[in-house]
């Protein structure tokens, strides 16, 4: 049994204006366990789908 784990991290991140932070958001977002989310329903739409 192979076990997965993500960590869903929600909040709005367009305050922030570091290209760095942005690009960091991006990457993990293309990525299967650390995700950045506006709002909890996409936090959970986005459980489902993986």
């Amino acid at each position: 049994m192979v076990e997965t784990r993500f960590v869903m991290i929600v909040g709005d991140f367009s305050i922030y204006t570091s290209k760095s932070l942005k690009d960091f958001i991006y990457e993990c977002n293309k990525g299967k366990n650390i995700f950045f989310t506006s709002d909890v329903e996409q936090a959970i739409k986005r459980l489902s789908i993986e």
